[in-house]
């Protein structure tokens, strides 16, 4: 782990409560996921499934000042075993500019609240 940093997008360490469904799998069937950091870019997220990287998800990223959850499309780029469960990597795909402004101010958001707490 102690190459040199590949990440693009500055990271928030957060700890949020996430919906995802596998594309290929049927419409109805949704998993949940806990989000450990987000940036404008990804999310790293720990869950019961394990996934493959290349996988195409769907996600739902609940927000406590938002009355519905942020609705976003990601592919997994890594997975790591946990104990219990497993790590993703996740690469937001097809963010409409709406998305990625809305990505980049709550980024910003959770990284200055942190660095005042």
């Amino acid at each position: 782990m102690g190459g040199p940093e590949r990440r693009k997008d500055p990271r928030a360490p957060v700890w949020l409560a996430a919906r995802y469904h596998l594309v290929e799998e049927a419409p109805d069937l949704w998993y949940m996921g806990t989000i450990t950091d987000l940036s404008a870019g990804g999310l790293r997220m720990a869950g019961d499934r394990r996934l493959e990287p290349g996988a195409k998800l769907d996600l739902e990223i609940a927000l406590a000042h938002r009355p519905e959850p942020v609705r976003l499309k990601g592919e997994v780029v890594w997975v790591r075993s946990l104990a219990s469960g497993s790590e993703y990597g996740v690469m937001f795909i097809e963010l409409s500019p709406d998305q990625q402004v809305e990505l980049d101010e709550l980024v910003q958001f959770l990284i200055q609240k942190r660095t005042q707490s």
